[in-house]
């Protein structure tokens, strides 16, 4: 538990001799640059911190956190790396913000979401830009 909720989680390896939490991941690219983008895209920061402080919490110690990033395409590259200290420490405080707005909803018995009248939406403008332009004339000419 943290802070009285109750939280869950499922690493893929720990090592306890090397107190290492070791995350298999797939992607389109594993170079580091764009790597780097999937982390915080998909959040694998605060999945790591939320893993760290779990194994933690159940009396496992963790001094590092490595992710094994495989390609899903041929031929299948494979990058190992270890993620960011600082960038952990970042994650937990979000952890620990998200923590608290999930506290603070279930005492409100409220969750704030999507609004709840219909909205209109649109395509994106560079999908506009991509339009053949006689389309966009024609359609224009009409009103």
């Amino acid at each position: 538990t943290n802070r009285g909720v109750d939280c869950k989680g499922r690493i893929d390896h720990y090592d306890p001799k090397t107190k290492t939490i070791t995350d298999i991941k797939t992607t389109k690219d594993a170079s580091l640059e764009e790597f780097s983008k999937s982390i915080y895209n998909f959040g694998y920061h605060n999945q790591a911190a939320w893993y760290i402080d779990g194994c933690n919490e159940n009396g496992l110690e963790v001094e590092d956190y490595i992710l094994f990033v495989i390609e899903k395409d041929a031929p299948y590259c494979i990058a190992v790396y270890r993620l960011n200290q600082q960038d952990i420490a970042l994650a937990r405080a979000e952890n620990d913000r998200f923590l608290s707005q999930l506290i603070q909803c279930r005492k409100e018995k409220h969750f704030v979401g999507y609004p709840e009248e219909i909205q209109e939406i649109t395509i994106p403008t560079w999908a506009v830009a991509r339009t053949d332009k006689s389309l966009m004339n024609e359609v224009n000419c009409n009103e």
